[in-house]
């Protein structure tokens, strides 16, 4: 089906609906015609290669510091998708969409002291201290001031056990990060809302769901929830 070139939003998009809606499809059946396909030195060979596709197509940023705290085998998905957003500064917070004209109010629904941005929602917050308080102990010395402040002490935690408890740090983030992000929606759009305790209690079984779905290493010491009942005092 050709799209009507009165859809288009510029000329250049016209310009290629045309050559597109013209041109001729080569057959595979046609001796004289034959797919090449580019390759990463430049060149064109038969073998088509969607990951060099995509790196041609794409333009390429500097690696950052968080995609370790973002991107990991262990990762929940939709805990990995809304703390991408967060590390890019992209969640609609109030702060923000006052900057774009909106008329809306712009104090924090968790404590109503502030103004809601990503920094005071995710850290400032006296609602969002008492949950990163209770992980703060024999891993974590004290919460995170930002989100800077939580990638360092993700990836740069050196003791026992390192390669686990930074996994278990990550996830503890992650998941810190979703809830809160979920609770503040919650309290806006549902008028729904939960008592720091129960909160935590949200942020603890989602934890323990992923860490008991995953299969010990051979060479681990302690399983990733035993090392995460630490965090939590359930031995003390």
């Amino acid at each position: 089906m050709v799209i009507g070139t009165s859809l288009q939003r510029s000329d250049n998009a016209v310009t290629l609906q045309i050559v597109l809606s013209t041109t001729v499809v080569p057959s595979a059946t046609d001796a004289t015609n034959t797919y090449l396909w580019k390759s990463y030195t430049g060149g064109f060979g038969a073998t088509f290669s969607s990951s060099v596709t995509w790196n041609i197509l794409r333009q390429p940023s500097p690696t950052v510091e968080w995609h370790e705290v973002v991107w990991f085998r262990e990762e929940i998905s939709r805990c990995s998708f809304i703390t991408w957003l967060s590390m890019l500064r992209r969640r609609p917070t109030k702060d923000r969409l006052i900057s774009w004209g909106l008329a809306v109010p712009d104090m924090c629904v968790l404590c109503s002291s502030q103004v809601e941005s990503h920094q005071h929602l995710f850290f400032e917050c006296s609602y969002a201290g008492a949950i990163w308080s209770k992980f703060c102990g024999r891993f974590i010395i004290s919460p995170p001031s930002d989100l800077s402040a939580a990638v360092s002490m993700c990836l740069n935690y050196q003791g026992t056990y390192s390669l686990q408890v930074r996994v278990v740090m990550k996830l503890i983030v992650q998941v810190i990060v979703y809830f809160l992000w979920r609770e503040r929606n919650g309290q806006i759009f549902r008028e729904i809302s939960h008592q720091p305790m129960v909160f935590f209690k949200m942020v603890d079984q989602q934890i323990r769901d992923i860490l008991l779905s995953l299969s010990p290493g051979q060479n681990d010491a302690h399983s990733l929830l035993e090392l995460y009942f630490w965090f939590i005092d359930l031995f003390s």
